[in-house]
């Protein structure tokens, strides 16, 4: 087995991973909508495309990194033990990355390190194998007193 990583978080920093997460699923939702919506006194076109298959796939894609974004806010919401796949964290990293640095709650500046370091050890990125294997990594209450739990 592995090394263990595991970061212990109060419900502070629990509801602001939470919360932007929630932001950022609403954000891509709102990509996929201007994509497929057309724009103001356009009737057949979004953003100046056409509702194309790769524009409805790109738009797709946003739509399962919105709901991608809820699935994982749920997890860490209902605390505990969270083991982090690759994915989780490919993910966090994401969102961590595309906040605007006066969004991020002072917070969340633990997470968000913890994300980045755990980032670099991460084996060749975009290897699908990889994408739901379990990391090492761990997120837990700091009330919660052992990982034998």
């Amino acid at each position: 087995m592995g090394v263990l990583t595991v970061l212990s978080i109060d419900g502070s920093e629990r509801a602001a991973v939470v919360r932007e997460l929630r932001w950022y699923a609403e954000y891509r939702r709102g990509i996929a909508s201007d994509l497929l919506t057309p724009a103001l006194g356009e009737e057949d076109d979004a953003c100046g495309l056409v509702a194309t298959r790769p524009v409805e796939n790109m738009a797709l894609s946003h739509v399962n990194w919105a709901g991608d974004c809820e699935l994982l806010a749920g997890h860490i919401e209902r605390g505990g033990l969270l083991q982090l796949t690759w994915q989780d964290l490919g993910l966090l990293h994401e969102v961590f990355d595309n906040a605007e640095a006066d969004q991020v709650p002072g917070k969340m500046a633990r997470i968000v390190e913890y994300v980045r370091d755990a980032c670099r050890s991460r084996p060749q990125p975009g290897n699908a194998e990889h994408e739901h294997a379990t990391a090492g990594f761990y997120l837990i209450d700091q009330d919660t007193q052992s990982l034998s739990g």
